[in-house]
């Protein structure tokens, strides 16, 4: 048993078909995490889902986060921001 307690967390895990990412998944699912996670042979999957055809490059990311932390977002409050290429878009 997990010590920990991930109840209503979801966790993103990378590389979670074999070796650490694999054990992440089944410590994050005992800790009662949801739990995503992908493997490099499901990239072409991935990609075709993204209408840019491609991943984020960080800066693309660090982007809004920093906007985030700027006076300039003081109002904004409980919003999910989706920066995923248009995915949500493409269902």
């Amino acid at each position: 048993m997990v010590p920990l307690s991930l109840e209503g967390k979801v966790a993103l895990i990378t590389g979670g078909s074999r070796g650490i990412g694999a054990a992440a998944v089944r410590l994050f699912h005992q800790a009662g995490a949801r739990i995503a996670f992908n493997y490099r042979s499901a990239r072409a999957r991935i990609l075709a889902a993204i209408p840019q055809g491609r991943v984020a490059r960080p800066i693309e990311i660090a982007g809004p986060i920093l906007f985030l932390c700027t006076p300039y977002a003081a109002f904004v409050s409980g919003e999910i921001l989706n920066i995923n290429g248009g995915a949500v878009l493409a269902g």
